[in-house]
């Protein structure tokens, strides 16, 4: 077998993409708009600084965001991530744009990275406060878009499930949101917190059942079609799983995480030219994706174009330099380069 035949796509573990929350009020953000900006400023200061290009695109990007352009605010912050994907500031900058737009899920996944991105930085815990607060505010709105809120004993019994899928004792998790859903038929977000507590265990076919009924319940539940099209990608049902981001897509065209487990799902299929523009289309919302870049670089060797995967592979080492993965992506570089080479 040739060495560039032992290249495999590269997935992450279960349906880990969906981080539960308690249900609670929104808290106020802590800093204004003005003084965020300014502060993202000043930090830029204390690291190695992005091209002047990337610049450019940041200081337009907080022009417009002061002067409330906020589409074109997004496109400046993105502009800058694209050129520097390690560019805190413009993560930060995007996240407050994505939150006045009321766009929470891609505002929590803006401020996340900006804390991946400078993990010693003086905001840390307010920029976690915003965090909570907006995963607060989408739970609360889940819970009031069915008829009635759930009963007290429900939230507890909700946020019980929540706390031990985080610590991992999914046995557990699925007994308290069990008691939540039998207390309140119509919990979404219950379904869904059990639906991620099945597919840990392995157990698809349930994880979906609960998936599905989380959005028979709420038709926009978009982590609930993002879950139950990871749940379908891990049990091998490839189309079902592509049916289900697609419908993810339709609901929020701006989720990074989507575009990447249809990505992961076409290259699963060997579609590999559809992979390749849904894995693209996921590290052109997040610059440091690095999943899109090594799957990606799987999928263009899967087509042929080497050059193009050993760009990808060397982009997604560059991006995860402590992948436990690096010797064995080293030697697909190594063999596609020999490849290259050959006569």
């Amino acid at each position: 077998m040739n060495k560039k035949d032992t290249l495999k796509s590269v997935q992450s573990n279960g349906c880990t993409s969906y981080h539960l929350t308690s249900i609670a009020v929104l808290v106020v953000m802590l800093l204004s708009l003005t003084t965020a900006c300014e502060q993202a400023k000043r930090a830029t200061a204390t690291r190695e600084l992005p091209t002047p290009d990337a610049i450019e695109y940041y200081n337009l990007g907080v022009e417009y965001l002061e002067r409330d352009k906020l589409d074109l605010a997004i496109e400046g912050f993105t502009g800058a991530i694209l050129l520097r994907s390690d560019y805190a500031e413009a993560y930060h900058g995007r996240g407050i744009a994505h939150t006045q737009t009321g766009d929470y899920d891609q505002a929590i996944v803006d401020f996340r990275r900006y804390l991946e991105v400078d993990p010693d930085t003086e905001h840390r815990q307010t920029v976690e406060e915003w965090i909570t607060a907006l995963e607060a505010e989408l739970s609360a709105k889940r819970a009031t878009a069915t008829s009635e809120s759930p009963t007290p004993d429900a939230i507890e019994y909700y946020n019980l499930g929540v706390e031990y899928l985080e610590r991992g004792k999914l046995d557990l998790a699925i007994e308290g949101f069990t008691k939540a859903i039998q207390l309140r038929s119509d919990y979404a977000e219950a379904y869904h917190g059990r639906g991620i507590a099945y597919a840990h265990k392995g157990e698809y076919n349930r994880a979906i059942a609960d998936c599905n009924q989380a959005i028979q319940i709420q038709p926009d539940y978009i982590e609930a079609y993002n879950n139950c099209g990871v749940a379908y990608s891990d049990s091998g049902e490839y189309s079902h799983a592509i049916s289900m981001f697609s419908k993810a897509i339709q609901i929020n065209p701006n989720h990074a995480e989507v575009y990447y487990g249809r990505g992961y799902a076409y290259l699963s299929s060997d579609e590999y030219d559809q992979a390749i523009v849904d894995f693209s289309k996921a590290i052109q919302l997040d610059a440091g994706y690095a999943l899109a870049y090594i799957n990606r670089g799987v999928a263009h060797t899967k087509t042929g174009d080497y050059d193009q995967a050993i760009v990808d592979l060397r982009r997604y080492l560059e991006v995860d330099p402590d992948t436990e993965l690096r010797q064995t992506v080293e030697g697909w570089i190594a063999a596609l380069e020999a490849e290259i080479s050959a006569p």
